[in-house]
């Protein structure tokens, strides 16, 4: 009797469930890592664009540059120094000294994560160009898991903090 050196049919289907039972349990933990990661990228974005408005304020001396929030479905955030009245959604004409440049993210670069909460006084984060502080205050990102938010204090400190949703725990 000659025996062929191939695989039969019950090893293959064997081999085969195994590789969509790793694939079951593999997808939605990379999935999840995605949209961990884009939250990670969108709060460090974030952390660098309020520096890069502080340094902006200063060096121009504009008490008028501000970071402006517009949380919701389709948030954004916009470094100007444009009126209120005149900023005021994502699409406005929101640059600095009329350069029509928009400085700033939004929803579309993070699809995964939403401005969930502002907490600065008409929405807007102000620097001091005198000290180099900040207005205080947070502004609260989130995705389906977890949130950060990044702190500024008067005295020009920048924190991030996370939060695993429905639990108490906080790093920062």
């Amino acid at each position: 009797m000659c025996r062929s050196n191939g695989f039969t049919l019950l090893e293959l289907l064997i081999a085969l469930a195994v590789l969509v039972t790793l694939l079951v349990i593999g997808v939605p933990s990379y999935s999840r890592v995605q949209e961990e990661r884009q939250l990670e990228q969108a709060i460090n974005q974030m952390q660098s664009d309020v520096l890069l408005g502080r340094q902006m304020a200063w060096h121009q001396h504009d008490s008028q540059i501000q970071i402006r929030f517009f949380p919701g479905d389709n948030w954004c955030y916009r470094l100007t120094d444009v009126s209120p009245q005149q900023c005021v959604s994502c699409q406005a004409r929101c640059d600095i000294d009329g350069d029509g440049r928009r400085r700033g993210a939004d929803a579309s670069r993070w699809p995964k994560v939403r401005l969930q909460r502002v907490s600065y006084p008409l929405a807007a984060l102000g620097f001091d160009v005198r000290r180099g502080g900040f207005t205080a205050g947070y502004v609260q990102l989130s995705n389906q898991w977890s949130s950060k938010r990044l702190i500024s204090t008067g005295y020009g400190r920048l924190h991030i903090c996370s939060y695993a949703l429905g639990s108490e725990g906080t790093v920062c």
